[in-house]
């Protein structure tokens, strides 16, 4: 795992710092969405929030299979106790993808509200809308 500043590369994603409060997860197309990747990127986006809150955008691509195995585990739970994560945005390319996360999301609900998009700017613009309105709450 490499950082620099507001970025950190490991093996299946690039974690970058897009504005403050936001996190950008981009998965390589290499990358299998497993328990081994998702644990390290858990501890890739807390080492970059640096124990502040903030709103994640994860971008995956079509290529990027899910292994089955992975999807019987709530990989968000610890962050959504320590309300670590305010708001989750997902864009997915194919269909296939958007409705597994969204039935995994259902299946596995948050203490932050989540979406999947398949537009990354329509993403990153509610993204800034929920900080924002949490910031007003």
């Amino acid at each position: 795992m490499t950082k620099e500043g507001t970025r950190i590369e490991t093996g299946s994603a690039v974690f970058t710092i897009i504005v403050p409060g936001v996190i950008e997860q981009r998965f390589m197309t290499d990358a299998s969405l497993d328990e081994r990747t998702m644990e390290r990127c858990r501890t890739a986006r807390r080492k970059l929030a640096n124990g502040l809150p903030y709103a994640l955008l994860i971008i995956v691509p079509e290529e990027v299979p899910v292994d089955a195995a992975s999807t019987n585990h709530d990989h968000y739970r610890k962050e959504s106790d320590d309300r670590s994560i305010v708001a989750l945005a997902v864009v997915t390319s194919s269909e296939a993808m958007s409705a597994v996360t969204k039935f995994y999301f259902r299946y596995y609900p948050q203490s932050f509200e989540v979406r999947v998009f398949d537009d990354e700017d329509t993403a990153k613009t509610w993204l800034l809308a929920s900080l924002e309105e949490q910031a007003n709450a």
